[in-house]
């Protein structure tokens, strides 16, 4: 018989993180494909609808998201 999964306290900090981003995904489900582009006749998930499907999950599960801007061009 295995033995029961090792307390947090006694995981790495990489092994914490891996656990609750598997308990974000096995809470979150599908995101409803809400945009629309027009030129290329496909609909995707938005940021924001991933995001409001995300958060509250991730923020139960102890998770952050910090955005990260490469380039901005105008």
């Amino acid at each position: 018989m295995a033995k029961a999964p090792t307390p947090e306290e006694n995981l790495s900090p990489e092994a914490v993180i891996l656990r609750a981003m598997n308990a974000v995904m096995d809470e979150v489900d599908y995101v409803q494909k809400k945009g629309e582009n027009d030129f290329h006749g496909y609909k995707y998930a938005t940021e924001a609808d991933v995001l409001e499907r995300l958060r509250p999950a991730m923020v139960k599960h102890g998770l952050i998201l910090i955005p990260s801007v490469q380039q901005v061009s105008s």
